[in-house]
């Protein structure tokens, strides 16, 4: 009866320690995939071309310029279709 014990508790015994090393296993697993998908995604920054800036063309600018000038738009200085850049932009009033 004693010999039956000592095996039942050695099979619980190491059915923990399979358990536990499942779990860390499964751990890192997950943590080599997280590591692989950051990596991916490095490589793929790197090995992609840059994206083209929103700036216009000059082309486009002078539509801007022709346009503005045919719809009657007038800066604070009176320039027609004056370009304002950064914060001034936003503080320029139409007259």
């Amino acid at each position: 009866m004693q010999r039956c014990r000592t095996k039942q508790n050695t099979d619980y015994s190491l059915r923990q320690q399979d358990l536990s090393l499942l779990s860390q296993l499964w751990s890192l697993n997950e943590s080599i995939q997280d590591f692989r998908q950051i990596l991916q995604d490095q490589e793929d920054r790197v090995l992609s071309p840059p994206s083209p800036s929103p700036t216009p063309s000059s082309g486009d600018e002078d539509e801007y310029y022709m346009s503005a000038t045919s719809t009657g738009y007038r800066t604070s200085s009176g320039m027609v279709g004056r370009k304002l850049s950064g914060s001034s932009a936003a503080s320029g009033s139409i007259g």
